[in-house]
């Protein structure tokens, strides 16, 4: 779901066998770019 921005209303996305997943779009880079939304994932361990 994404806001009037386009931005994702939130970061935390819900998967069936994985807690706290959280979208790593909208940060900044080392290169100064910003990251895409919905391309980098980041979960504790799967159950």
């Amino acid at each position: 779901m994404t806001s009037a921005s386009g931005k994702p209303a939130s970061r935390r996305l819900k998967l069936e066998t994985l807690y706290n997943v959280r979208d790593l779009g909208g940060y900044p880079a080392l290169d100064g770019k910003i990251t895409a939304f919905g391309k980098f994932l980041r979960a504790d361990a799967p159950f």
